[in-house]
């Protein structure tokens, strides 16, 4: 197995006046350049993240971020970028702008983007209710044909529940878009892990592969057995970026 010693620090725990919170802080390379950093929370008493409890449940920390235990201590998570005398090369980062937010329905949606591609866009969510965050994929509809054919399949895929395959809660709909609420994944995407930093002179075994394939055929046997067919399965094989790791 590779060493997840360079990818992974691990806050074992952490004490204040009597309480006990333990944190795991994650970072992954991003798919479009950069690093997501994850903070997952494994106490009984959850933490506070910019103001909103949350349990057992992982986060993705923007820059800004305030993390803190129940009416205790806060953390400030800083993005380290370079001043523009002190850059590098023109591609090195800048100061991020402060993610704006939007409420829809009983979610808070930011403007902190996890993804695009041609027909709609991920962006970063919360759940107040059940203390997660969550991802909100957005899709822009032009007919009404094009909204019923969505509706469908999302009405499908909401009946799922299976570790591998990842999960919709919730939907909401306007004019304009369909807002579809869906299972958070702080691990990045499978080519990235496979070909990022821990890949560099460190490929995955062959065990660990026969775990990944393991893991996506159990999802696959699972919607078959539910007489569900994925339609694009040889392209998913083909471009592992499709597969989400939690």
């Amino acid at each position: 197995m590779r060493s997840f010693a360079i990818c992974v620090r691990v806050i074992c725990t952490l004490c204040t006046r009597g309480l006990t919170c333990i944190l795991r802080i994650t970072s992954v390379r991003s798919p479009t350049g950069g690093v997501i950093v994850s903070c997952q929370d494994l106490s009984r008493n959850g933490i506070v993240y910019n103001g909103q409890h949350i349990k057992k449940n992982s986060v993705i920390l923007m820059d800004g971020d305030v993390l803190g235990l129940p009416n205790n201590i806060e953390f400030t998570c800083h993005h380290i970028t370079r001043e523009p005398q002190e850059k590098l090369t023109i591609f090195d980062p800048t100061p991020p702008p402060q993610a704006a937010q939007k409420r829809l329905g009983k979610y808070i949606v930011t403007s902190q983007c996890l993804g695009t591609g041609s027909f709609a866009t991920v962006h970063l969510a919360l759940d107040p209710t059940r203390h997660r965050q969550v991802a909100c994929k957005s899709i822009r509809t032009r007919k009404d044909n094009e909204v019923e054919q969505v509706m469908k399949e999302v009405k499908i895929l909401m009946k799922l529940k299976h570790p591998n395959i990842n999960e919709i809660y919730d939907t909401e709909q306007d004019k304009k878009f369909i807002n579809i609420f869906l299972q958070l994944c702080t691990g990045g995407d499978l080519f990235t892990y496979i070909t990022g930093p821990m890949g560099t002179g460190n490929p995955l075994c062959e065990a660990e592969a026969k775990y990944v394939m393991y893991q996506l055929l159990e999802g696959l046997h699972y919607l078959h057995d539910l007489m569900i067919s994925h339609r694009d399965l040889k392209g998913f094989l083909k471009h592992p970026f499709h597969y989400i790791l939690y």
